[in-house]
């Protein structure tokens, strides 16, 4: 069974008001994490199209053909979001629901792998003056990848994987979960990069994200620092930092989303009522990664330091 494993108290002074399975919390998050990306991929690769006619410009005429493989990743992510909610509420109980997680964990790793190449291919073909420009401006070129680091997580919350499993081998599955996390680390903060770019860092406040986050990846980096012999967090300032991190996280996330709410809201775009102005400009949901990255961190810390406890 999947959930025999640590639960997790959820406490308030000394009186417990539930407990929960931490791979079945796990899995309710990356349902979670399905569901934005879904949502997310739709607003990029459809609601982009429309809201491009109105931003279109004379060097990058907007371009309102969608093209049949970008309903894939909105249909995959839902259908793979679904299941994996199913399977956090009704447990694993037979080997086709195993079969089918994995299945649909490998295809996500093609899916994310694919969507990289599109997104580089399209990206040459965006007209802008040079190469860093056409990746800066061109479609978002490391947002695919976030189906492999989501897969991943699947996968090694499960322990079905044999690729996994033999990486855990030489690194063991803790270090592997914090590497895991570093890269997503990495991967959100060149986005906020990119995105920043756009206006040239005009704000100085635009450089937080892209320095707490970097600062982030390079603490990540020296996990087995992190850890004792054991393969658990080691006592002192290194887990203070964690926490720490996570809390920055939690606020650049939070903050983030508001400027960007109201950036959007302050500019004039004529053509567009005020209730799809929030859309039009700045991405109002990329900052939330930022504070969906606070809980993966948490939910690792958890994992590690309660892994060889069970109820």
């Amino acid at each position: 069974m999947l959930f025999q494993d640590t639960l997790l108290d959820i406490k308030i002074g000394k009186r417990t008001f539930f407990s929960i399975s931490q791979n079945r919390l796990w899995l309710f998050f990356l349902a979670f994490n399905f569901a934005f990306l879904t949502f997310d991929t739709y607003i990029a690769h459809f609601l982009g199209h429309f809201f491009d006619v109105f931003i279109s410009d004379a060097t990058n005429p907007a371009d309102t053909n969608i093209a049949l493989g970008e309903y894939i990743p909105v249909i995959f992510s839902l259908i793979f979001g679904i299941s994996v909610l199913i399977l956090a509420i009704t447990d694993i109980k037979s080997k086709k629901i195993k079969n089918w997680i994995k299945l649909l964990s490998y295809l996500s790793i093609i899916i994310g792998l694919l969507g990289f190449y599109y997104h580089i291919s399209h990206n040459f073909f965006f007209t802008k003056v040079n190469v860093v420009e056409n990746i800066i401006f061109g479609p978002p070129l490391l947002a695919p990848l976030m189906y492999i680091i989501l897969s991943l997580y699947i996968l090694a919350i499960l322990r079905e994987d044999s690729l996994t499993l033999s990486f855990i081998q030489k690194k063991k599955r803790n270090t592997f979960l914090i590497y895991l996390t570093a890269v997503q680390v990495l991967i959100v903060v060149l986005l906020s990069t990119f995105e920043h770019s756009h206006n040239y860092f005009s704000s100085i406040y635009e450089w937080i994200p892209i320095v707490i986050g970097f600062f982030a990846f390079s603490f990540l980096l020296f996990s087995p620092t992190l850890l004792n012999d054991k393969g658990k967090f080691n006592k002192g300032l290194l887990p203070k930092i964690y926490f720490t991190i996570i809390i920055v996280f939690l606020m650049t996330g939070i903050c983030g989303f508001g400027f960007h709410i109201y950036r959007n809201a302050m500019q004039h775009i004529p053509g567009v009522s005020k209730y799809f102005k929030s859309f039009v400009g700045s991405p109002i949901f990329a900052p939330l990664l930022f504070a969906n990255l606070s809980i993966f961190m948490i939910l690792v810390y958890f994992k590690i330091n309660s892994e060889d406890k069970h109820k």
